[in-house]
């Protein structure tokens, strides 16, 4: 207990007050992140009530088994393209 309390001490001696500009800064990145990830949360809400109203018919468990496999194999080969062009 004493160690975690001389480790608090160090760390609120070495710390210091940000500047106006980088608390702004800091400030405005937190609310564009905010605003980002509520937008994507809302749109994912829209398309799940659209969909569940709509009624549309469900698809075979192969075809979805297909398009996921296809999506896995896309994302992995834009994976290991990218991972090529950075010469590791």
């Amino acid at each position: 207990m004493k160690k975690f309390f001389s480790e608090v001490t160090r760390i609120l001696r070495i710390t210091k007050k940000p500047s106006k500009s980088v608390f702004l800064m800091t400030l405005r990145v937190s609310f564009l992140g905010l605003v980002l990830l509520g937008s994507v949360g809302f749109i994912i809400q829209i398309i799940g009530l659209t969909i569940v109203t709509a009624r549309i018919p469900r698809p075979p468990p192969d075809i979805v088994i297909m398009a996921l496999i296809s999506v896995a194999i896309v994302i992995l080969a834009v994976m290991m393209y990218l991972r090529r062009g950075r010469g590791t």
